[in-house]
């Protein structure tokens, strides 16, 4: 058997350096292909996930207001039932240590012979007392008369006729309020005993 080479070129095998370059240019070609599709899908899932996270954004800024007015609008509503509460208790205080007799005195020393007190009602707002007083009268002039001594205690004050009315029997029925702050002091009232044309 002859050892030696008597060709005069190498011997190359063409065809299966063909076939596989042709294969590995297949194989090149599915993978470009692949990580074309796979960068496409990998955008629009970026892109997707971008939106979500845009929309999970602005659901968030909306419910972080939501619950700033919610928490404003609870506070704003304790603030006021404390202070409501507060008012109520301090009504409730101020009619408690409320003077009737002090009331009554006044009433007895102002209130002229020709003129009934029907009703008496003290009520207690924002820390000012005020007084309504349902009274009868025989005529305007004795009302009148009645709130100018009122006045003059320097209790009373502001007191005007939130209504007047007259009876069938010919009197007049007038609701009294006036702003009432016991203990203050005043010019002297005369009992309403002595009159004005009385001689003493």
């Amino acid at each position: 058997m002859l050892g030696t080479n008597l060709s005069t070129r190498p011997f190359y095998n063409e065809r299966a350096v063909g076939a596989v370059l042709g294969l590995l240019a297949v194989v090149v070609a599915l993978a470009t292909v692949y990580n074309v599709v796979t960068g496409v899908q990998l955008l629009r899932r970026t892109s997707q996930l971008g939106a979500e996270a845009a929309q999970a954004d602005r659901e968030r800024a909306a419910a972080s207001q939501r619950a700033a007015r919610a928490r404003a609008a609870l506070a704003r509503q304790d603030v006021e039932g404390v202070m409501k509460a507060a008012r109520q208790v301090s009504a409730l205080v101020d009619l408690r240590t409320f003077s009737w007799t002090e009331l009554f005195n006044d009433l007895e020393r102002t209130l002229p012979a020709d003129v009934m007190l029907v009703a008496v009602q003290p009520r207690s707002e924002r820390g000012r007392m005020t007084v309504s007083l349902q009274v009868v009268g025989r005529s305007v002039e004795s009302l009148d008369a009645f709130m100018q001594r009122l006045e003059a205690t320097g209790r009373f004050r502001r007191v005007f006729s939130q209504a007047e009315a007259q009876l069938d029997d010919g009197t007049y029925e007038a609701t009294i309020a006036s702003d009432y702050s016991p203990g203050a002091a005043g010019a002297a009232v005369r009992p309403a005993s002595q009159g004005a044309g009385e001689t003493r």
